[in-house]
């Protein structure tokens, strides 16, 4: 009796001590890979519960390998989401994780930078632990005798793993209980709809966006279709204005400048785009947020005129009905529609997007005879080639690749010649700002081969698709004492530029972003389309008071701003409410859309 009760003892002591060095684990990874704000303290808690009832539960013969992959997938999600911060400035969602198998491999290399030797150590101590105690287990524990009195220990886990949920769940109660629509800024807002993947992390972790992840996965969207048919209903048509037709049946080809902002303007380094500024129409006002689905999301916004659901709107909606789109529109007018990106075909779900959305073809690398991704002026021949070879008019969208980070001076699209000059008139920028430049003027340079090579009638609508990752435009930056600049709200912008062989300049002031693209083309270019399918609006109707948006809750019009919370207004208090109600009303009724495939019921 007394030899089993030692026996006994020995395996508790092993199987106490297996726990606690595995719980340590967790908690350290948790610790150096990811904060823990006090919305996700019962959620770690119910985590290290899971794992100590695996141990206490299963076999020991069986609970080293259940615990091993338990705690690999705890820790790779959480390196995981800091190496996708690296790489694309934001976390990814899990929708958006579970989509990427297309791309995975075959963008595996430009990963691979973003990964430090620190991303590895978990999962070697991971590895040494388990290994030791499987060892442990065949050398000695097995002839040990197993003892159930630890099986009690179950009951008190589940019990305050119970109580913590329901601790979490009062806590998110609480939340949505202090929320209106119009007061994006509270955190209710962030957790609903998780407009930013940062700005969820910073305000309620890793873990928590994990949680909200799988449960929006697992719950059936609760969408209202008569609220959508009544708002889309009682939207104003939209007018003619004095711009109204003045493209018809001209060529066109949109540029999606990638990670373009203004001050990437400069008249003897960008001279095209100086030209496109200075020599078209310049939209000042219109800006491109970086939301949470990055340049994806301003490709949505641009072809579809709807808001893009957060977590991988390319990827989740790609199959949804799109009645109206930009290549639908101008191949009703008779023209034949091509999309063209520098980069493989699957990225962001282009091969599938781009031809439900109506597109004759979609030319990614592979389709223009490239096996690696080129720069903008190495690619731009062979894009050129195919639209001279189109009897028009065509409709052409590129989605362009020289401006994306890392900037240095070995990437796509940097030169030493181009970082030569760059420095000859900045000398003191760093090396990332002048690396930005010099992408830029690769983008230049492209741009101004298309003008040479195709027809006079072709018209030029130019935007970028969002701020510049990884570098600093904000007021107080650096880069404007390297400029040699005085700061302007307007530097940071990535601009909308209309430009055509011999049109008149002219500087339009309109609040806009990509949502109206599509109306503002069908415009210029006398398209028909059914506005009751759209959300965006043409920026040239004198009647519309200007709409942006953006993933931390900011909306404003030309009239007024509402900006963390702050309400500023040049009409009365009332009115801006108002307004600001129905832009909050606007944005719910484009994911309830998305979510609920609307138009499917339509076609």
């Amino acid at each position: 009796m007394l030899n089993e009760f030692k026996r006994c003892r020995r395996w508790l002591f092993l199987e106490a001590s297996y726990l606690f060095i595995s719980l340590i684990y967790l908690v350290l990874v948790k610790y150096f890979y990811s904060n823990l704000p006090s919305l996700e303290i019962p959620l770690f808690f119910i985590i290290l519960a899971l794992a100590s009832i695996f141990i206490i539960l299963i076999p020991a013969s069986i609970n080293r390998y259940i615990t091993f992959i338990y705690s690999f997938i705890f820790t790779l999600y959480l390196i995981a989401q800091d190496i996708y911060l690296r790489a694309f400035g934001q976390y990814f969602r899990l929708s958006t994780a579970l989509n990427l198998y297309k791309e995975a491999a075959q963008v595996s290399d430009s990963i691979f930078p973003f990964i430090k030797a620190t991303d590895i150590i978990p999962f070697i101590i991971l590895l040494i632990i388990t290994i030791l105690y499987i060892f442990i287990y065949y050398r000695y524990e097995r002839r040990l005798e197993r003892c159930n009195i630890q099986r009690l220990l179950a009951i008190p886990i589940i019990i305050l793993s119970i109580i913590a949920y329901g601790f979490y769940t009062k806590s998110v109660k609480a939340m949505e209980e202090d929320y209106a629509p119009w007061l994006m800024h509270l955190d209710y807002y962030y957790y609903r709809d998780i407009p930013s993947t940062n700005d969820f992390v910073s305000r309620f972790g890793k873990l928590t966006l994990l949680y909200r992840d799988v449960e929006i996965e697992l719950t059936p969207a609760d969408v209202d279709k008569e609220e959508i048919a009544n708002f889309l209903n009682e939207r104003e048509d939209l007018s003619e204005d004095m711009m109204s037709g003045i493209f018809k049946d001209k060529d066109v080809i949109l540029i999606q400048a990638e990670s373009f902002n203004d001050i990437a303007i400069d008249e003897e380094l960008t001279p095209t785009l100086y030209k496109l500024k200075y020599e078209g129409i310049d939209i000042e006002g219109f800006d491109t947020p970086l939301l949470s689905g990055s340049t994806s999301d301003t490709e949505f916004l641009a072809n579809t005129s709807l808001i893009p659901t957060t977590g991988g709107a390319c990827y989740e909606r790609a199959n949804n009905t799109y009645p109206t789109t930009l290549a639908k529109i101008f191949k009703e007018a008779g023209y034949d529609t091509y999309a063209f990106h520098n980069s493989i075909a699957e990225y962001y779900n282009r091969d599938d997007l781009f031809i439900n959305w109506g597109y004759d073809k979609y030319y990614a690398r592979e389709a223009l005879g490239q096996d690696t991704t080129l720069s903008d002026a190495e690619l731009v021949d062979e894009i050129a080639e195919v639209l001279k070879e189109t009897a028009s008019p065509y409709m052409a969208y590129w989605i362009t690749f020289s401006g994306h980070q890392p900037y240095g001076k070995e990437e796509v699209g940097v030169s030493a010649s181009d970082l030569e000059r760059v420095y000859a008139k900045y000398p003191e920028l760093s090396e990332d700002y002048a690396s930005y430049f010099a992408k830029n003027m690769d983008l230049d340079r492209a741009i101004s081969y298309l003008m040479a090579e195709l027809s006079e009638d072709t018209v030029f609508i130019f935007f970028g698709d969002h701020q510049a990752k990884e570098l600093d435009l904000t007021e107080g930056s650096e880069v404007y004492d390297m400029l040699k600049k005085e700061y302007d709200e307007s530097l940071e912008a990535t601009d909308l530029f209309i430009y055509y062989e011999g049109i008149e300049p002219l500087v339009y002031k309109k609040t806009a972003t990509a949502l109206d693209i599509l109306p503002t083309l069908a415009d210029l270019f006398a398209l028909s389309y059914d506005q009751d399918t759209i959300l965006g609006s043409n920026i040239f109707d004198s009647d519309h008071d200007g709409f942006y948006f953006d993933e931390e809750g900011t909306i404003k019009t030309d009239e007024f701003s509402y900006v963390g919370g702050i309400l500023q207004s040049d009409v009365a208090q009332d009115e801006a409410l108002d307004r600001l109600s129905y832009y909050s009303d606007l944005i719910d009724i484009s994911y309830d859309i998305l979510r609920c495939d609307y138009f499917k019921d339509r076609s």
